[in-house]
């Protein structure tokens, strides 16, 4: 069933939950996130897209480092008791009961052609099942393990306000600062 603590009834997760190859997680809506980019994007472009999906409650999107090629991602229902300080939120809709978990290919792929899907092949894909709804999403850093936790919210602030970030992504890579 994936990496989830028992006692999480409303979250199932199909498939095994890792930082990709290139070193991102990332959590997307596929009913509402725009893969399109540019047939020539830049690195910039990208990131400001990703941004502002995060904006619109389509996708969150973390670059974790190269270093965490493969780490799994422990992904739980309802924040800890207490939330990190270096923590990165955002909040996503979840329209069809599911977020794909999708690689940082699969999205570059989607971002070039307007006419790829940023998830070709559901069945393949890491999916994490919610009940729909509006969900806080909260990822930490403790040592070599990335956490992520989803609650599902009203209009309250987010644990850890947005204006923290660069304005792009959250960038946890000690070589790339914070």
């Amino acid at each position: 069933m994936g990496n989830v603590p028992s006692g999480s009834q409303d979250l199932r997760v199909v498939g095994e939950i890792q930082v990709d190859e290139d070193g991102f997680f990332a959590l997307v809506n596929t009913s509402t996130y725009e893969g399109f980019v540019d047939e020539d994007w830049s690195l910039p472009q990208l990131l400001e897209h990703f941004a502002a999906a995060r904006r619109l409650a389509s996708a969150f999107v973390v670059f974790v480092g190269p270093e965490a090629d493969g780490t799994a991602v422990n992904v739980r229902l309802g924040h800890p008791k207490r939330v990190p300080d270096d923590g990165a939120s955002a909040r996503i809709d979840v329209t069809d009961g599911v977020l794909f978990v999708p690689s940082f290919t699969d999205l570059t792929m989607a971002a070039q052609f307007a006419d790829s899907a940023v998830v070709e092949h559901p069945e393949r894909t890491t999916q994490v099942h919610v009940p729909g709804g509006t969900y806080e999403i909260l990822a930490w850093r403790t040592g070599e393990s990335l956490h992520v936790s989803l609650e599902r919210v009203g209009e309250q602030p987010l644990a850890v306000p947005t204006d923290q970030w660069d304005g792009t992504i959250a960038w946890f890579s000690a070589q790339l600062g914070n």
